[in-house]
């Protein structure tokens, strides 16, 4: 199997056991310079633990879309202009950032109280955006819920949109969902790649066509069954399906918003889709009532009720600062649905409520989504471009109001309102609705995971993994010795005792070719130097080896790292082929 092809599979991202073993081995008391590393009799014995106050700051950003009444961007505006309200209280704004068009602004608004300078701009005009103002946009297909003719039609215009509306340093990736996640390409920067991977998928089987003909089937059931009690029997069967197929649907969306979680900046997922139930099998339940006006069909409907796990996704999409760009694929409907597919019993205003009915419960998961997280929801149109270039006037047109966390870390949802302090006529203001402020242990666990899938992730420490020659074990299973380089430069080192101490602490994953996926592993190192020897650290690394235990064949291992008293992180991602080969650092 080659590499592309391992990359490919997304679907085990949450959901596969932990069949990989990964084990640390060895893990020594201190680390040293590379090549000059003393005994460790050199180093003097610990005097109890480091204690060491950590302060974690942690900036929020809300991006705000304001549009005035064509929908066209309101620019000019200041941090003044706004108010932002956290739960209800009013935050100071701690930093400014606005883009209009292919020119940036940033302004630190107040700094004082944050540990350095967050990147500051000079000014108006073109500029490298700062980490955390970086796009990665995650175009998704839905196949399982597209017919092909609906999806076709949208796919030409999303190869316009990918040419014309993305800069040179967005990036962007393609996912596609056939009753599994695979990711079609990876991130890059060059968008035609992207567009080539979309013709591909044009010759992919779009599964919607055979859900339509279930529906079909039931309502056909539901019109000619001789009593109640058959036609709700039909419409319950119908539902179990259905709401078996939109779990594993939002299951998948879960992970990938999951595993975007890793990457610094905004992100945008693209959904391209023919509608989601907000409840499975609405229109059956409905269709009994109509044909047994005096019965209470629709007394079982919470059951298949699924606005709370949109809600989840929504707040989870939130806390990773995930924005939902959907779009309903069926465009306009020239004949009412009831019509088309089924023609209950009942007079002609009758199928058109119907047929109302059964469009609303498809496209409110979509609107749900899209206005929760500050995007935007295409419904109701033949012509999708106009309203992609809406979404790249999005990309590109927005502030980002960024405040100090109160409580940085408590793993709470948190609401968020911004509004306008003189707002015109007309306008309107667009943001997600909240955020979780995770802790460092989630921060950490989900980064390195977005590592192991995505290859997204910063490396603030310039950490670096080189494996080192594998041991075969009695049992089958092979040893994979490890070293994690960073140079000493990156990590705080705190004088105590005569000794410099440090902390870092290790997350680990892997993954087979399968996709079957271990357990998130933590290791602490904590880092002991002599005193008198701190001058051998400059321009040297620190190096410490690791081993993993794992099964022979292709393995893709995520390192997370954060130091603990500096609040530096990394994330690496790097294949290993074990019983046959190591790759290279």
């Amino acid at each position: 199997m080659n590499s592309e092809t391992r990359n490919r599979r997304l679907a085990s991202i949450t959901s596969a056991p932990a069949l990989l073993c990964l084990v640390l081995l060895s893990a020594g008391p201190h680390g040293a310079p590379a090549g000059a590393q003393p005994a460790a009799q050199d180093v003097p014995a610990a005097q109890g633990e480091l204690y060491a106050e950590t302060v974690n700051v942690e900036v929020i950003n809300i991006d705000v879309y304001v549009r005035d009444g064509d929908g066209n961007p309101v620019q000019g505006l200041e941090a003044d202009d706004f108010e932002l309200f956290v739960d209800g209280k009013r935050s100071t704004i701690s930093n400014f950032y606005a883009v209009s068009g292919e020119a940036t602004t940033t302004e630190v608004v107040k700094q004082a109280a944050l540990p350095e300078e967050l990147p500051v701009g000079e000014g108006p005009g073109v500029e490298v955006r700062p980490l955390d103002q970086r796009l990665h946009v995650v175009v998704y297909i839905d196949n399982f819920n597209l017919t092909p003719f609906s999806r076709n039609k949208v796919l030409r215009e999303l190869r316009i949109f990918l040419r014309e509306q993305l800069s040179e340093d967005d990036e962007v990736m393609l996912v596609t969902y056939d009753r599994a996640l695979n990711m079609r390409h990876p991130f890059t920067n060059r968008p035609e790649n992207v567009s080539r991977a979309l013709l591909e998928i044009e010759d992919i089987s779009a599964q919607r066509i055979h859900q339509n003909s279930d529906r079909y089937d039931a309502m056909r059931e539901i019109e000619d069954a001789d009593s109640f009690y058959n036609a709700f029997v039909t419409a319950e069967e119908y539902a179990k399906k259905v709401r078996n197929d939109t779990e594993f649907t939002i299951q998948a969306l879960r992970s990938l918003v999951d595993n975007l979680a890793g990457s610094a900046g905004r992100k945008a997922l693209i959904y391209v889709g023919d509608g989601l139930p907000m409840i499975a099998a609405e229109e059956a339940f409905w269709g009994v009532q109509m044909v047994f006006p005096d019965q209470m069909s629709m007394i079982r409907v919470a059951e298949y009720d699924f606005s709370s796990d949109y809600q989840q996704l929504a707040a989870q999409a939130n806390a990773n600062r995930v924005s939902f760009y959907t779009i309903d694929a069926r465009g306009l409907s020239v004949l009412s649905q009831g019509q088309v597919d089924y023609d209950i019993a009942g007079a002609a205003g009758e199928r058109a409520r119907l047929d109302q009915i059964t469009n609303s419960n498809m496209q409110a998961p979509f609107q749900l989504l899209a206005e929760k997280t500050g995007g935007r929801a295409i419904l109701n149109t033949n012509r999708f471009l106009p309203d992609l270039e809406r979404i790249g006037t999005d990309f590109r047109a927005y502030y980002s109001l960024g405040y100090l966390s109160p409580t940085p870390g408590d793993g709470r949802y948190h609401a968020v309102e911004v509004r306008l302090k003189d707002p015109q006529r007309g306008w309107t203001v667009r943001h997600r609705e909240g955020y979780r402020d995770k802790t460092v242990e989630s921060r950490m666990h989900d980064g390195t995971l977005s590592a192991l899938h995505l290859s997204l992730g910063e490396n603030d420490l310039d950490a670096k993994l080189v494996f080192g020659p594998q041991t075969l074990r009695a049992d089958g299973l092979y040893d994979v010795p490890f070293r994690l380089v960073v140079p000493w430069e990156k990590i705080v080192l705190i004088p105590q005792q005569g000794v410099h101490r440090g902390s870092l602490r290790v997350w680990l994953a892997a993954k087979d070719e399968d996709d079957k996926l271990s357990d998130v592993q933590q290791v602490p190192l904590d880092i002991a130097f002599p005193s008198d020897q701190i001058d051998r650290t400059e321009g040297t690394e620190y190096v410490q080896t690791l081993s993993l235990t794992m099964e022979p064949g292709y393995q893709d291992v995520a390192v997370g790292v954060r130091d603990l008293l500096g609040g530096s992180k990394a994330f690496i991602r790097q294949g290993v082929f074990v019983g046959r080969r190591t790759s290279g650092p």
